[in-house]
């Protein structure tokens, strides 16, 4: 693993990334705007739209414009901003209710929207924005069909998460691999394989999926990792908070690795305090299980990259999405308060 993997402040490289994420991110924000403004005479349900996903780092509508724009030509404008807004307002709408099922009070730095309105409002806005998101696509069959395909994904993705399947010790062996990292990579591949539909390039909607699959998992590994770091964990809850065990990337390796008999008392009251959490984490957090990781992140970044260079993009597009990959599994991306920007 290189050293830019494991260090918390950005390289002159991945700064130069933030960046260029934040500026093309400002850019966008003013044309969904505009959009949302169009489509919704009712101003209510347009600007509570715009409030959701206004703050969302846009890197999925990133990824699907970059790709969309460059394997194809004169795309209608509107097209391009509807798929970019059902891309903003499904992944807003996950995030709503992760941060319920997480009981996270901070996200990137800021009060997270659940904190913020509360959890009713936020289960509410989050189903309004899903039915949003899929009237946008209404006309466009394949794209709608990709959408709905993609919000069973990170659904069930959720279910495996929350619900914790038993026997803990045989299931999570494939579980992590196999269904929880999809809550993740399910947005990733919908705003990859839009943009080969869109551009009628079908030939190519393959390997569009599997780099978004790839891209996916790796942001919820990196995610992963550096939530559940102690110094970490204190950022994002206050020291009188209680929230849930989930099936986290270093967990399930501890239980992959070590079994569940040290753990089994955290296990079976699934709900902890945030000095029970911080002693689960000086458990997990064994040398073997930090190796383990840090390997999987390695290999998963390379999967990535392979998946990169395959795909018929221009050289400069091909070197932003690399970026981006080692932008992500720096400690600081996950932390670095972007809204300033």
């Amino acid at each position: 693993m290189t050293s830019t993997k494991t260090q918390k402040d950005f390289t002159t490289e991945t700064m130069t990334c933030v960046e260029h994420l934040g500026q093309f991110r400002v850019s966008l924000n003013r044309e969904l705007a505009k959009r949302i403004a169009d489509l919704y005479s009712d101003t209510f349900l347009g600007s509570e739209i715009l409030k959701r996903i206004e703050k969302g780092r846009k890197i999925r509508s990133y990824l699907f414009l970059k790709t969309a724009t460059n394997i194809a030509g004169n795309l209608p404008e509107k097209m391009l901003l509807d798929i970019c807004l059902s891309i903003e307002m499904c992944h807003a709408a996950s995030i709503l209710v992760d941060d319920i099922l997480d009981g996270d009070d901070v996200r990137h730095g800021h009060q997270s929207s659940q904190a913020n309105i509360g959890t009713p409002a936020s289960a509410l806005q989050a189903h309004f924005l899903c039915a949003e998101a899929i009237n946008l696509v209404i006309d466009q069959p394949e794209i709608l069909k990709l959408l709905l395909k993609t919000y069973r994904q990170l659904t069930i993705g959720e279910m495996y998460d929350v619900l914790m399947v038993e026997p803990i010790n045989k299931w999570i062996c494939k579980g992590y691999n196999e269904q929880i990292y999809q809550k993740t990579s399910a947005m990733f591949e919908y705003s990859f394989a839009s943009a080969a539909v869109i551009a009628n390039r079908n030939d190519l909607g393959d390997s569009f999926q599997k780099l978004g699959h790839a891209m996916g998992k790796l942001y919820q590994l990196s995610n992963d990792y550096h939530d559940l770091q102690p110094d970490n964990l204190r950022k994002r809850h206050a020291a009188g908070d209680s929230w849930r065990i989930t099936f986290s990337f270093p967990l399930a390796i501890y239980l992959r690795l070590h079994g569940t008999s040290d753990i089994n008392t955290e296990l079976d009251q699934r709900m902890l305090t945030c000095d029970q959490w911080l002693k689960l984490l000086e458990k997990i957090w064994t040398k073997d299980v930090r190796e383990f990781a840090l390997n999987t992140l390695t290999q998963a970044e390379a999967t990535v990259e392979e998946c990169i260079s395959l795909l018929p993009l221009p050289a400069d597009v091909k070197m932003q999405f690399s970026c981006l990959v080692h932008l992500i599994v720096q400690e600081d991306f996950w932390y670095h308060p972007y809204d300033a920007q």
